[in-house]
């Protein structure tokens, strides 16, 4: 198994899934959304011996996406999200940014950090976004559930830039190392469904390109 020596939970799982099983991964991407045309995923991370995951510029180089650097500034402040996993396929021209949960609690990210001009333009965006999809929700998307919305934010950035770009959003269950009990799919199913209710996501705009895999630790032992 590739995976580094000090990993555990979800980024230890997903280390393993993209190293040991991309075929498996990308399959069940293609599986849970028919708008992805990939059949195979080139993962950018992550990768060894670092397993580095990235964020703003860094995460734009790795996916060929430096033209748009010139435009993160003006959507986003420095240290926008640190993405668990990157991919791409070069034929399909489709872009892939991953977020791999392996117990429930870690749906429920702090508020945003940030302060005075860099937190009105997270705002700013997040508020966009929010009227953009219809959501009436009262919920402050830079508050409870922060990460989530905010990877929202990112999606839609790069589709509205011309990006065939995805969010994965990977659910782990049944792993052993997490506090038991713990989640099963369905178990999984209920906590998101909290979430969106909470956020007023329905059928949104960006539904079609959000991918929710859920994948069974056992699976990742053989």
């Amino acid at each position: 198994m590739t995976t580094s020596k000090t990993a555990r939970r979800s980024r230890g799982w997903l280390q393993k899934l993209v190293c040991n099983y991309p075929a498996k991964l990308a399959t069940a991407i293609a599986e849970n959304n028919h708008n992805v045309r990939a059949t195979t995923i080139d993962w950018l991370s992550p990768q060894p011996p670092r397993f580095e995951e990235y964020r703003d510029g860094m995460a734009l180089k790795k996916l060929d996406l430096e033209r748009l650097k010139p435009k993160l500034s003006s959507f986003w402040p420095k240290g926008g999200p640190v993405w668990d996993g990157l991919g791409v396929n070069v034929d399909t021209k489709e872009r892939f940014l991953v977020e791999a949960k392996a117990h429930i609690p870690e749906l429920v990210s702090s508020p945003s950090g940030a302060k005075g001009a860099s937190l009105l333009q997270i705002r700013t965006q997040l508020t966009r976004l929010k009227r953009a999809l219809g959501s009436g929700a009262p919920a402050d998307w830079s508050g409870t559930f922060y990460q989530y919305a905010n990877r929202l934010a990112f999606l839609s950035w790069l589709r509205d830039n011309g990006e065939l770009a995805f969010l994965v959003s990977i659910y782990f269950t049944n792993a052993p190392d997490v506090p038991k009990p713990p989640p099963t799919k369905e178990q999984w199913e209920g906590a998101l469904t909290v979430l969106r209710s909470y956020l007023g996501l329905g059928r949104h705009g960006l539904k079609e390109h959000v991918v929710d895999v859920f994948i069974d630790t056992a699976e990742l032992s053989a």
